[in-house]
């Protein structure tokens, strides 16, 4: 077993499966994601930690549960899955009702930001859709 992964960060093994679901190699896919080559394989190999940002962007593009790309298992803190589901589904409505499309990673990036204001105790709906605005446009 190499060294560098460890049991409790199986999460890039569960990347690799996306990838591979994807049909995709590694370069290819890391160029998709917007990492770098480098830092997709430290990820696969779980040396480095894939951003907030990143792993929604596999959900949203790849359709990867949340649950089980995070814990390897179909449930998620029902907490954090409530936030994630809720960002993913206000960032598309949002740009929907816009009549703007939105690139996956501009999404995901939105969907990262609005996780993070939905972790206040008060979102305040002007922020969340300036965020989405400022993050899609």
């Amino acid at each position: 077993m190499d060294t560098l992964v460890k049991p409790e960060i199986a999460i890039g093994a569960r990347i690799a499966d996306i990838r591979r679901k994807a049909g995709q190699k590694q370069l290819p896919f890391a160029a998709a994601l917007g990492v770098s080559p480098s830092a997709y394989k430290n990820y696969e190999r779980g040396v480095r930690q894939p951003s907030l940002e990143l792993l929604i962007k596999l959900c949203v593009e790849f359709g990867a549960d949340p649950g089980w790309l995070l814990l390897g298992q179909n449930s998620l803190n029902a907490d954090l899955a409530k936030k994630i589901e809720a960002a993913i589904e206000y960032v598309e409505n949002h740009l929907e009702q816009e009549g703007k499309t939105g690139s996956p990673s501009k999404k995901a990036k939105a969907a990262a930001l609005l996780v993070r204001l939905l972790s206040q105790d008060q979102p305040d709906e002007g922020m969340m859709q300036s965020t989405v605005e400022l993050a899609c446009d």
